[in-house]
C-alpha cells in the first residue's frame, strides 16, 4: 500500500519551452524516461478510482479523501487529493485483453524531479539515483490516447511517505515552485486526477 497526496494539471498541447526553463531555473534536472503506454480500464462515471496496467503489473489506485481547492501562488489553484495506491505483478498478460474496447492506451512520455525537505523547511532537488523514503516528486509528461491525434501535456506534484504530513509537504513544495515569477499560469478549472482526465477525454 502506497498513501500519496497530489496535484495535477492537464493542457491540450506539447509542453511550452517556458514550463521546461521555469523548472530547470529552480534546479530541476528532469529525469527522462522511456516513453510507455499505459493501459486504464473504463470505469464510466468514476473519477474515485484508477485501474490500470502497467508494465506487466496491475495497479490500483483509490481516492480516499474529497478533494479541496489549494492556492499555491498569485496564478496557482489546483485540487489537491490523498490516494492509496496497490501494485501486483501479473504472471501472465494476454495482449488481446486490451483489444476488448474495456482498456484505454494512453502514451506517455515522463520527466520527473524529486523534492527533499531540508532543516530550514524549503525543498531542492534530490538526486534520482538516491532512495528517498519521503518527499514530493515534481512530474511533467506529455500524454496521448492512443488512436486520437490530439497531444496532452500535464504537470503534477505528487507528495510521498508514510507520514501524516504528507498533505502538508505537497502544498509547501508546490508553492515553492509555484510562487517563482517564471511559473506558469495554473488554474483550477485545469486541475483533476488522471481518472477525471479519462472521464472528460
Amino acid at each position: 500500500m502506497f498513501p500519496t497526496d497530489e496535484v495535477r494539471w492537464f493542457f491540450t498541447g506539447a509542453i511550452p519551452a517556458t514550463v521546461m526553463a521555469w523548472l530547470a531555473a529552480q534546479g530541476c534536472d528532469l529525469a527522462v524516461q522511456p516513453p510507455r503506454v499505459d493501459y486504464y480500464l473504463r470505469l464510466n462515471g468514476d473519477d474515485s478510482l484508477g485501474i490500470k496496467l502497467r508494465e506487466g503489473r496491475i495497479e490500483v489506485k483509490r481516492r480516499t479523501q474529497p478533494g479541496e481547492i489549494v492556492r499555491f501562488g498569485e496564478r496557482a489553484a489546483g485540487l489537491v487529493e490523498s490516494w492509496r495506491k496497490w501494485s501486483f505483478g501479473l504472471r501472465e498478460f494476454d495482449e488481446r485483453l486490451t483489444d476488448s474496447g474495456d482498456w484505454l492506451g494512453v502514451w506517455k512520455a515522463r520527466r520527473l524531479c524529486f523534492l527533499a525537505v531540508g532543516d530550514d523547511g524549503r525543498f531542492s532537488p534530490h538526486p534520482g539515483n538516491l532512495i528517498l523514503q519521503q518527499g514530493c516528486a515534481c512530474e511533467l509528461t506529455e500524454v496521448r490516447l492512443i488512436g486520437a491525434n490530439e497531444m496532452w501535456w500535464t504537470v503534477g506534484f505528487e507528495a510521498f511517505g508514510q507520514t501524516a504530513n504528507r498533505r502538508e509537504r505537497l502544498i509547501l513544495a508546490a508553492r515553492q515552485l509555484l510562487s517563482q515569477d517564471s511559473a506558469p499560469a495554473l488554474a483550477a478549472e485545469n486541475s483533476y486526477s488522471y481518472p477525471s482526465w479519462l472521464q472528460n477525454t
